[in-house]
This record gives C-alpha cells, structure tokens and sequence, in this order.
C-alpha cells in the first residue's frame, strides 16, 4: 500500500497541526518492474498527478490562505 499525505503546517508557530489530506493506492503486483510501461500511462495514473491532485484539493478547501 501507499499514500501520499499532505500535512498542514502553521508557519507563525512553527509546528505542523496535523493530516489534512490522504490518498492511499495499492499497486498491481503483476506489473511491478515494468518501467517501459511508465511511458505510455496516462497523466492520471502517475503518482505526480496524485500530488497535484491533492494540492487542486487543499487550494479548495484552504482558499486564498494556502500558500
């Protein structure tokens, strides 16, 4: 299993507040190593999108604020 996690970070007191964000995802073991395949995938199936995804998603739910 992995996740990608985005935690909320309060940079007047420097501390983190905690997980405001989380997608966990499960890879197919059959295909594990097939790096060719890399390639060919969409933009949607790519961990970078995940992380992009979920920056679409604290910009919405944090508004202008977010930085």
């Amino acid at each position: 299993m992995h996740a990608h996690s985005v935690l909320l970070f309060a940079p007047a007191e420097q501390h983190v507040v905690g997980l405001i964000e989380q997608e966990r995802w499960t890879r197919d073991l059959q295909a594990y190593g097939q790096n060719q395949r890399h390639a060919s995938r969409s933009y949607e199936e790519k961990e970078s999108y995940k992380w992009e995804r979920a920056s679409r998603a604290m910009k919405t739910r944090l508004g202008p604020d977010m930085k």
